[in-house]
């Protein structure tokens, strides 16, 4: 079994990484589709309740950096759909990621209710649903939160909070990147474990038909019988030598079970 890293949960070889990631391109690709409908849709929705603002600053803020996430999910959308490996949806996703929070940034400065809400909820989302490289996922995560604490704190910073927050944020995202490592490692571990599997099936598979190609090569006549001398199957040698056998002749109408091979 190739040796995982302890930083990150990934493989060290990056060829075996790499098969990883191969095998695991249509669900990753699956999993981004998922991720930017839910994003275009639920915020198409936050599009719509925040008319409610209409005329008041907020209002000035909101729309244009909804109307701007919406239009890049879209966007990576379309550009997901005609992505043929992992190295090509990972770029869609960090692309997807700076715009989303440079949107989410200026929805932040704004100062809303939900502003505090929002610092945590984004990077949470990059770190533990979107499906790109562990380093990544860190530097896109931790971009983020800079760049939404920054946005909070501009231009008026709480000074009473701004410290706690920025703690707050920076524990967060440790616990979060734990994690994902541990996430990585299991991840991994269960498709080296099928991997084996697999592998060990096919090889099973192969020496079973190798048996049986001796088994009908050899010259001498040889028989299978059970434990009570009922005849099984014979191999062609066999049936030549016996061809006039009574014996024979109630094996030939006996139901043998056919042998079945793993793939």
């Amino acid at each position: 079994m190739n040796q995982l890293s302890n930083f990150s949960g990934e493989f060290v070889d990056p060829e075996h990484e790499a098969e990883f990631q191969r095998c695991r391109f249509p669900e990753s690709v699956n999993q981004v589709r998922l991720l930017l409908i839910c994003s275009a849709i639920l915020n198409a929705l936050f599009l719509i309740s925040d008319w409610r603002f209409y005329g008041q600053p907020h209002f000035y803020v909101a729309v244009p950096a909804r109307c701007a996430v919406v239009f890049f999910s879209l966007v990576c959308l379309w550009l997901n759909s005609r992505v043929s490996d992992f190295p090509a949806a990972q770029r869609v996703m960090l692309f997807w990621q700076a715009t989303t929070a440079i949107g989410v940034g200026a929805l932040v400065s704004s100062h809303s209710e939900i502003a505090l809400f929002v610092v945590l909820m984004l990077p949470m989302i990059f770190f533990l649903v979107v499906p790109t490289r562990f380093r990544w996922t860190l530097i896109s995560s931790m971009g983020c939160s800079l760049l939404l604490l920054a946005a909070y704190a501009f231009p008026n910073p709480p000074e009473k909070t701004i410290t706690g927050l920025l703690m707050a944020v920076l524990m967060f995202n440790s616990a979060l990147a734990i994690a994902v490592s541990r996430a990585n490692r299991l991840r991994r571990l269960e498709w080296s474990a099928a991997q084996a599997e697999q592998s060990a099936r096919e090889e099973l598979a192969r020496s079973s038909d190798v048996l049986e190609t001796i088994f009908e090569a050899i010259p001498a006549p040889l028989s299978v019988t059970t434990m009570e001398g009922k005849l099984i199957r014979l191999n062609q040698a066999a049936a030549s030598f016996f061809v006039d056998s009574e014996e024979l002749k109630q094996a030939k109408t006996m139901r043998i079970p056919e042998r079945r091979t793993c793939r």
